[in-house]
């Protein structure tokens, strides 16, 4: 039996969300496996976050700094 896993909707409301970009952001399309690495990050950095009992605020913060560092080291790469 495999271990339940975290989504970020849940599987019954995916068909009624309406997907709107925010203003002045963009998306970026992630294929299936590339999502499951990035959702297995957030949630080790978050889990990390909240037992050494950083507050919400310090957690979401440290999950969008990895992103940000995730980006520039890809964009490192890519030039």
């Amino acid at each position: 039996m495999s271990a339940p896993t975290l989504h970020p909707l849940h599987h019954s409301m995916r068909n009624h969300v309406i997907r709107r970009t925010p203003r002045d952001m963009s998306s970026v399309h992630l294929d299936h496996e590339t999502g499951e690495t990035l959702t297995k990050v957030v949630l080790a950095i978050f889990a990390d976050c909240i037992n050494s009992g950083k507050p919400l605020q310090d957690a979401l913060l440290a999950i969008y700094l990895s992103g940000m560092n995730h980006a520039i080291e890809a964009r490192k790469d890519n030039q």
